[in-house]
């Protein structure tokens, strides 16, 4: 989180930062700023300790760093901009004593600072580099306004501190110079003051060089967020993309939100110490993004865990929301540095918390792939909330620097802060857990493929799409199961003497299981159809088997015999009563089967008239349910009972499906169109 530190605390440039532009950027000068090449170390020293009320910068060959001379006054004054002004009234400001010594923390308005410079006798275009020194200021040279940055008067036109140059021209043409700056703070900010070798006078193609050298140790200083950030962007968006693929597993949705989000608060917070983002839109963003972030992971950690947060989460998941604007308020002045960390790290820490405890629960209820994300949780809700609870210290004076409670790593000149590793490693857990969740997935659709093409090959014995030839007899059928594979079931059997034996049930329940048991049945019903028993006693023999072998449920089953002359004999275990021309069947009804071992079956004859045309339903049909909650009903499916088997099917569905849905039709045909065949 180096951009918070470097906006908030005001830090300068990192010593390892400016020891590369020494390194790299100065040899071409000869020398480095404060040593004339004449001079010894002994009267480097002496004049050091002098502290001149004139700053010697004649030492045009190279940039100079103007860390002495300054004197400040608060207030605004055109007069002060005027070389011919006295300022030997004005109190002397040291950069190396920082703000706070000097109580400019506490300034508000206009403060002006004047230096006087006593230039090379024959200098050439000089150039002044102003290193994030303020967010709203005017540069005089001489009197002359050489440029500014910001505006004044507004809290819209306080901007972000960003490097500038700019250029002396012909205002620094004679042996000696006075520079200006009039800084401007809203009421409720404290003024920038300048901090060491942030202000540089030199040569402007010296000066272009250094500029381009510091920044280059800016951008290296945010080394580690850069990488955060790009790491948090590559894999939110890839968890998304992995979501497109796998839609029904939201929490990939939720975990790449959670980490884009992280990975633009980290962009946000780049770009803002660099100055290239407004203030109001840093501010306003930065802040938010954190909170949203949160808001996310929370959602994510519930989707993983297959529960939905609960009213008090929820309530939790608002206040965040409402703490997302804070930023609003901090942009205004109405809360200030110290709140907003305070909060950051409270909520953090509660998150962590929460993430921990939820994760040890999944864990022990037997879901290992917990554990991976545990050792990045406790690494993230130590090392974050301590990050923002170090900053609320030093700014309460309690210690020297904003590192004191965690201590910034150093690889050479790449710097670390501890809070970015441990969200570096929070997320790199991601792509691990979810892509082991993937994986597992995958393995499980595989076997649950294998299962179902198991399955519908089962119900291809159930529900048959096509008959053997069946004489006088000819049938249609339509099944629409509710899930993958269903209960329902039906068997024609032609009988050596023309007739017809025909059995038709359902399996309570749905899917794997119900599919199983009916196939249990059609294996027992195949066998006694070669015994040419009555129906009665064909329900009787299979409720008999099927004793104990529902787990817990039952069987509903009807079985009609229709001889070659139309003398149907038909017995009915719990099943709906077949349609005869539009008109139900006024039927006995007996117990499912699988309930009672001892159930006893009757049966009945019905004479059936020439071209007769039965029409035999599941449940599925008359249980169809539309948004109102209305049923089909028996009264709609008789009226339905004389179309084509597929019609009917399609109306019950079209009507709202809830169950399996089957229907069979048996045509008889004339016995004089029978004959001329």
């Amino acid at each position: 989180m180096n951009a918070r530190r470097r906006l908030t605390s005001r830090l300068t440039i990192p010593p390892i930062a400016f020891a590369i532009f020494l390194a790299f950027g100065l040899p071409a000068f000869g020398h480095t700023p404060g040593e004339a090449p004449s001079e010894t170390r002994r009267d480097s020293t002496r004049q050091a300790s002098v502290q001149p009320s004139v700053v010697d910068a004649t030492r045009m060959g190279e940039p100079v760093a103007l860390d002495q001379g300054w004197r400040f006054h608060t207030g605004d004054d055109s007069q002060w901009s005027s070389p011919a002004y006295d300022d030997s009234a004005w109190r002397p400001f040291d950069p190396q004593r920082g703000i706070d010594d000097q109580n400019f923390a506490t300034f508000r308005g206009f403060v002006w600072l004047r230096i006087h410079l006593r230039l090379a006798s024959a200098h050439g275009p000089l150039s002044l580099f102003l290193d994030q020194v303020g967010n709203s200021y005017q540069v005089f040279s001489n009197g002359q306004s050489i440029g500014n940055y910001g505006s004044f008067g507004s809290i819209y036109g306080y901007r972000l501190p960003a490097p500038l140059v700019f250029p002396l021209g012909d205002t620094a043409t004679g042996n000696a110079a006075v520079l200006a700056i009039r800084l401007w703070a809203p009421q409720h900010r404290p003024i920038a003051m300048i901090r060491p070798r942030t202000v540089w006078i030199g040569p402007s193609t010296a000066i272009k060089t250094l500029q381009t050298a510091i920044r280059s140790t800016q951008v290296i200083y945010q080394f580690d967020d850069i990488v955060v950030g790009l790491l948090g962007l590559l894999i939110g968006c890839g968890l998304v993309c992995l979501f497109l693929a796998e839609r029904p597993h939201r929490e990939y949705l939720w975990a790449g939100i959670s980490l884009a989000l992280i990975g633009l608060y980290y962009a946000d917070g780049v770009l803002g110490a660099l100055g290239v983002l407004p203030l109001r839109s840093f501010e306003i963003s930065y802040i938010a993004l954190g909170y949203a972030s949160i808001v996310a992971g929370i959602e994510f950690l519930y989707r993983f865990i297959g529960q939905r947060p609960g009213m008090i989460v929820r309530i939790y998941q608002l206040a965040l929301l409402a703490c997302a604007s804070l930023g609003v308020l901090a942009y205004y002045g109405l809360v200030n540095g110290v709140t907003l960390n305070s909060t950051a790290g409270v909520v953090t820490f509660s998150y962590a918390v929460l993430s921990f405890a939820l994760l040890v629960v999944w864990y022990l209820r037997g879901k290992r792939e917990a554990a991976i994300l545990l050792p990045p949780v406790v690494f993230f809700g130590l090392a974050v909330p301590l990050e923002f609870f170090s900053y609320v210290v030093y700014v309460m004076g309690w210690t020297k620097t904003p590192d004191s409670l965690i201590p910034d790593l150093h690889w050479g000149p790449v710097h670390f802060v501890f809070s970015s590793i441990a969200i570096g490693f929070y997320m790199l857990s991601f792509p691990v857990i979810l892509g082991y969740r993937f994986l597992s997935t995958n393995r499980e659709q595989e076997r649950s493929a294998a299962e179902l093409a198991a399955a519908n090959r089962v119900q291809s014995r159930l529900v048959p799409v096509t008959f053997p030839a069946l004489g006088r007899f000819s049938m249609e059928a339509a099944y629409i199961a509710a899930a993958e594979v269903g209960g329902d079931f039906y068997q024609a059997f032609p009988e050596p003497d023309g007739g017809l034996l025909f059995y038709i049930g359902d399996v309570s329940g749905k899917g794997l299981s119900a599919a199983m048991i009916g196939t249990l049945i059609v294996g027992a019903i195949q066998a006694l159809a070669a015994q040419r028993l009555s129906p009665a006693r064909s329900l009787t023999v299979l409720n008999q088997q099927l004793a104990g072998q529902t787990d817990g449920g039952f069987v509903t089953c009807l079985c009609a015999r229709i001889s070659a002359g139309g003398t149907m004999t038909i017995s009915n275990a719990g099943h709906l009563a077949p349609y005869l021309d539009g008109a139900e069947v006024n039927l006995a009804n007996g117990l499912p089967l699988g309930i009672s071992s001892v159930a006893d079956y009757t049966e009945q004859t019905v004479e059936l008239p020439e071209a007769a045309r039965l029409t035999f339903v599941s449940d599925g049909v008359v249980e169809a349910t539309n948004a109102r909650r209305e049923l089909l009903g028996f009264a709609r499916t008789q009226e339905l009972s004389v179309l084509p088997a597929a019609a009917i099917a399609q109306a019950a569905q079209t009507y709202g499906q809830s169950d399996d849905i089957t229907v069979v039709t048996i045509q008889l045909a004339p016995v004089a169109v029978l004959h001329q065949g």
